[in-house]
């Protein structure tokens, strides 16, 4: 869902090269910013610790790796990807970052990034934590079964 939805509001503004000013303001899409993909993989990566009962050794590095994600989307996750649109004129994107021509990109309403790295960070956690435990019973000897009968 955050693929789809907005990333950022970007504000775009030069000069053309009959000197006129050009000044447009749009919304970029999640799919062009670094942090819908980092969500996405947050998720994708939650998805497979809970689908599976991995060993010790793997809910740890996936957990650790998730973390890292969650501070790279808090760090990079209004950065674009590529602006897409094709109607700002040439002499503008040429000109982008110089003193003629300027883009501005700022956060836009990311609850859907937020909840999909939130509930991957929750549900590391809890796998790491689990299989953690399940090592730790595990060097403690099997537990005696009773007999059923």
């Amino acid at each position: 869902v955050s693929l789809a939805m907005a990333g950022v509001d970007v504000s775009v503004q030069g000069r053309l090269a009959d000197a006129s000013r050009f000044a447009v303001e749009f919304t970029m899409a999640g799919f062009e910013t670094v942090g819908a993909w980092i969500a996405l993989a947050a998720a994708l990566i939650a998805l497979a610790l809970a689908d599976r009962r991995p060993s010790r050794a793997v809910a740890v590095s996936s957990a650790v790796v998730v973390f890292v994600a969650a501070g790279a989307w808090k760090v990079l996750g209004f950065t674009p990807l590529h602006v897409w649109v094709t109607w700002i004129p040439a002499e503008v994107q040429q000109d982008y970052g110089t003193e003629y021509a300027s883009m501005v990109f700022e956060p836009a309403a990311v609850g859907w990034q937020i909840a999909a790295v939130g509930i991957a960070l929750a549900v590391a956690l809890v796998v790491a934590i689990e299989a953690a435990r399940a090592g730790a019973a595990a060097k403690d000897g099997p537990a005696e079964e009773s007999e059923v009968s």
